[in-house]
């Protein structure tokens, strides 16, 4: 069962954090480098859509899901759930700025804006990894690969 209390307590903390990152980055620029989002991603809350919070923790527990499906220690798994994470939000990007998702200043991803991604990613996951309960959810890697599919196909055709 996955639907337990620190289940709860892990999408609340990534919402938290996702969401106050990002308020962050975008009011400051340093974080992430200088963006702006779009209207694409519906209801903002001081400039940040609300789901963004929820993004964070859908790619969390996801990529948390699938790494803990390996045997290495934790931190070793949080680095290569992180790790794949920023992979993702690379290949997100391009397709995000082309739908209105997000802008960024100068139409330039900073490398900054992956730095930061791979440490608030590891964040979450080893987060997740250390409180997980519970069986595998098989539906986690599912979502990963249709997230994906999705962008990457976006990518060529948007």
């Amino acid at each position: 069962n996955w639907w337990t209390t620190s289940f709860y307590m892990f999408a609340g903390m990534c919402f938290a954090v996702g969401f106050g990152i990002e308020l962050l980055g975008v009011h400051t620029g340093v974080i992430f480098g200088d963006y702006e989002y779009g209207t694409a991603l519906g209801p903002r809350l001081f400039e940040v859509p609300l789901m963004i919070g929820v993004n964070w923790f859908l790619l969390a527990y996801c990529f948390a899901d699938l790494v803990a499906r390996t045997h290495r220690k934790t931190m070793v798994k949080a680095f290569i759930g992180a790790l794949l994470m920023t992979l993702l939000d690379a290949v997100m990007e391009p397709v995000a700025m082309k739908l209105n998702f997000w802008n960024w200043e100068g139409d330039f991803v900073p490398f900054k804006n992956y730095v930061a991604w791979f440490f608030v990613s590891y964040f979450l996951i080893w987060l997740n990894l250390r409180t997980r309960e519970g069986k595998p959810n098989n539906m986690a890697p599912i979502v990963l690969l249709l997230q994906l599919i999705f962008f990457g196909f976006l990518n060529f055709t948007a």
